[in-house]
């Protein structure tokens, strides 16, 4: 089931954390990207005037998925 929702046209986007909220990247300014010591993108970003630092996932935009 999950892998028929990827295939049917699901948007697959990157998210970061901000206090516990996840933010499209789309939404924030990069300022670096590392890997943590098990090879995580950790991304260092600026959003709302603060600087943060956070792991990337990408998450599954339920809003996009088309009809079947």
């Amino acid at each position: 089931m999950i892998d028929e929702v990827y295939n049917k046209g699901s948007e697959r986007k990157p998210y970061v954390n901000v206090r516990g909220e996840w933010i499209g990247v789309d939404s924030v300014t990069f300022l670096d990207i590392e890997e943590d010591f098990e090879g995580r993108d950790v991304m260092t970003f600026e959003y709302q005037g603060q600087k943060y630092r956070s792991h990337i996932i990408n998450r599954v935009s339920w809003l996009s998925v088309k009809a079947w």
